[in-house]
C-alpha cells in the first residue's frame, strides 16, 4: 500500500525546517499507539504514581485507625481509674457514718419512765453504744439549736421502750424537747428541727 509523504515546514527558535511526514501505515499506527499507552504509564501495574499511592495511604489510615483506637482504650482506662478513686474516696468518706447508722439500726432499752435530763439520756446511748474498739456514737449537741428549741441539756425527757431500734427511740425522746438528729462526717448531731 502506497503512502502519501506530506511536506511540513517547522519554524522553530528561529529557524525554518523543511521536513518530510510520512504517515504509518494501520499496523505502525497500532502499535505507535500501544507505546504511547505504554508510555503513559496505563498499561503497567506498579509504575502508576497513583496506584502505588493507594496502598501506602490505606496502610497508614489502619495504622492511623489502631493508634486512635489504642488512644481511646486509654481515655476510657483513666476514665475508669477516676470514678474507682472517686468510689473509694467517698467510701472513705462514707465510713465512720455508715458505723453509726448500723448502730442506731440496733435495739437499745430506754427505761426511762421517770423524767431524765436530756443530758442524762444522751451520755446513755453513748455507752450502750460503746463496742469493743470504739467509743460508742460521737454526739454533738448543737447549742444554737438547743437555744432555738429554747431548750437546754437539763430539760426533761421520758421513755419506757424495749426491743426498738435506736433510731426510732432517739428521734422520739428528742421531739419531745423541740429537736432531731443527722448524721454527717462521722458525728450525730443533735439540733433544732427546721421551721416549717
Amino acid at each position: 500500500m502506497a503512502t502519501r509523504s506530506t511536506v511540513a515546514c517547522v519554524f522553530a527558535l528561529g529557524t525554518f525546517w523543511l521536513a518530510t511526514i510520512t504517515p504509518p501505515s494501520a499496523a505502525e499506527g497500532q502499535k505507535g499507539k500501544a507505546n504511547h499507552t505504554e508510555k503513559a504509564g496505563h498499561s503497567q501495574p506498579g509504575r502508576n504514581p497513583i496506584g502505588k499511592a493507594e496502598p501506602d495511604f490505606m496502610i497508614w489510615r489502619q495504622k492511623a485507625q489502631l493508634e486512635l483506637e489504642v488512644l481511646q482504650a486509654q481515655v476510657e482506662a483513666k476514665k475508669a481509674e477516676i470514678l474507682l478513686r472517686e468510689a473509694e474516696y467517698r467510701a472513705k468518706r462514707l465510713a465512720p457514718d455508715l458505723v453509726i447508722l448500723e448502730k442506731l439500726d440496733d435495739p437499745i432499752s430506754m427505761s426511762f419512765g421517770n423524767e431524765t435530763p436530756l443530758e442524762d439520756v444522751l451520755k446513755y446511748i453513748k455507752r450502750a453504744t460503746t463496742g469493743t474498739n470504739d467509743n460508742g456514737i460521737p454526739i454533738y449537741v448543737d447549742p444554737m439549736g438547743l437555744q432555738k428549741a429554747e431548750k437546754s441539756m437539763t430539760s426533761p425527757v421520758t421513755l419506757d421502750l424495749e426491743g426498738v431500734p435506736l433510731k426510732t427511740t432517739l428521734r422520739l425522746i428528742l421531739k419531745q424537747v423541740g429537736l432531731t438528729y443527722t448524721v454527717k462526717d462521722g458525728l450525730l448531731t443533735i439540733t433544732a428541727k427546721e421551721s416549717n
